[in-house]
């Protein structure tokens, strides 16, 4: 209903340097929707923790929200696409080297 549109969204949200935080609250402007932080956490438990304890929305990555049990509120702005680069030393230490195999195999099972 109107309630709705007018009623500020409630976000859990990273830090002020995040991204994610940057591009929701920018969608929520744009779309001409108030907003307000109910929750700020350093770690993705404490967001995931706060938005299934129902105190707000959060925007992460779909795969980080289904892992969650969360669902999509499909009545707010869209999000724009995330992109990530890795990026390493030309010869990286064995260590990294197996965290960036790690997660090449992920991205190929469309598991990020």
């Amino acid at each position: 209903g109107s309630d709705e549109v007018t009623t500020p969204v409630p976000l859990a949200v990273f830090s002020d340097q995040c991204p994610y935080r940057a591009a929701a609250i920018e969608a929520l402007v744009r779309a001409g929707r108030q907003w307000r932080i109910v929750c700020q956490s350093p770690s993705v438990g404490g967001l995931m923790t706060a938005v299934s304890g129902g105190l707000g929305v959060t925007p992460v990555t779909r795969s980080s929200a289904l892992a969650a049990g969360l669902v999509e509120v499909s009545t707010l702005p869209a999000l724009p696409q995330a992109q990530f680069v890795l990026t390493s030393a030309a010869t990286p230490e064995r260590s990294a080297a197996l965290l960036l195999a790690q997660l090449r195999q992920c991205v190929a099972k469309g598991e990020l």
